[in-house]
């Protein structure tokens, strides 16, 4: 034991940020890989198919599209939060009309996102049932 804490005294910094970063790594991996197992199991369990293959790359790649597809909604909004808050400042000190225009820009900002979801959604039916838009 005294020996183990002796060579981590003496390790680089070099080794411990690649040690840290492979158990990051690692942790990720799993983590990408245990949503992607819920949801396609979940979305097979639909149609009655049950999933007992375990090692599949595509439980990782489903985790990650759906760590991207939350990041990016919650980043947009954020930022919608901290756009109108920013126009609800605008109001405040500005004339009415500008203000409407900000507003709408918000709205037309938001409209275009929730269609391209659409977009992305309506896709991967018709993939999953075999037809082309």
């Amino acid at each position: 034991m005294a020996v183990e804490e002796n060579q981590r005294e003496h390790e680089s910094w070099w080794d411990r940020i690649t040690r840290d970063l492979a158990v990051s790594f690692a942790t990720a991996m799993g983590v990408l890989y245990a949503v992607g197992v819920l949801i396609v199991n979940l979305d097979l369990g639909r149609y009655g198919v049950v999933a007992v293959d375990l090692a599949r790359p595509e439980y990782v790649m489903v985790g990650l599209l759906w760590t991207v597809l939350v990041t990016l909604t919650i980043a947009v909004l954020w930022f919608m939060f901290w756009f109108v808050s920013d126009v609800m400042r605008l109001i405040a000190r500005s004339e009415y009309f500008a203000a409407i225009g900000w507003a709408v820009g918000v709205l037309v900002v938001l409209v275009f996102y929730l269609l391209v979801l659409m977009v992305i959604c309506d896709s991967h039916d018709f993939a999953r049932r075999g037809e082309h838009p």
